[in-house]
């Protein structure tokens, strides 16, 4: 497959959320008409979707260790090679970024000589790491996020039945649904958030490799990956 294929079918890069942090403040002239109960269930939604989201920050992050977890973590030495050579691949600079417009680099990022990577592979160590990311996932869509659905149910029923004048509830959903348009731009991250197969990670690697080292001349089909990892494949 071309390198320009295996790229196509990265997983998506790791988020940066930014938030409008006065679509996240209940404005005061809203807290000043507000009903208790929804009171309640605002003080309920700052706790569920603070926990919710922070949940989801660290199934992000461990499934940001997919390529170091190609390699078991309990063989010491192979793992810390195998990592720091996947921290090193990653860590790379292209001359061009993903728009195709030029770089603010003084100069192009020399590719890395392929003598300075070891990758340790090893399938039965990914079906370990797939294992313990889906008993993660399980537990943060049953636990955390949906605390948090429920809550804005709740919360949306509140603003609806509860007694207010027409025009402080038309405020309150106003601000509501610019509240939700914020946190959308987190939750939507859980949908994205999939394991690859181990054919396709052992595929992203290659077009990583391919992109981002400087490969010798003793190569197969015009790739030559480093020996550690062309024996395990």
């Amino acid at each position: 497959m071309k390198s320009s294929d295996r790229q196509g079918r990265m997983a998506p890069a790791k988020c940066h959320y930014v938030f409008d942090r006065q679509s996240l403040q209940v404005p005061m002239y809203l807290n000043a008409i507000a009903p208790r109960q929804v009171h309640l269930e605002i003080n309920t939604v700052r706790a569920t979707v603070g926990l919710a989201f922070q949940g989801l920050r660290q199934l992000d992050s461990f499934y940001h260790k997919r390529f170091h977890r190609m390699c078991y973590p309990a063989n010491e030495r192979s793992y810390y090679l195998h990592a720091e050579s996947v921290d090193r691949l990653l860590r790379w600079r292209k001359e061009f970024d993903d728009s195709g417009s030029k770089s603010k680099t003084l100069a192009p990022c020399a590719k890395i000589p392929s003598f300075a990577l070891q990758f340790c592979v090893d399938e039965r160590a990914y079906a370990q790491y797939v294992t313990e990311f889906a008993h993660l996932r399980e537990q943060y869509i049953q636990g955390p996020y949906v605390k948090w659905l429920v809550s804005k149910q709740k919360m949306e029923t509140a603003i609806s039945q509860t007694t207010m004048r027409e025009m402080d509830r038309k405020q309150w959903l106003f601000w509501w649904r610019r509240f939700l348009a914020e946190m959308a731009k987190w939750e939507d991250r859980l949908n994205e958030i999939l394991l690859p197969t181990w054919a396709d990670i052992v595929d992203q690697l290659f077009g990583l490799i391919e992109e981002r080292v400087e490969l010798s001349e003793q190569c197969d089909d015009g790739l030559c990956i480093p020996t550690p990892l062309s024996e395990v494949l």
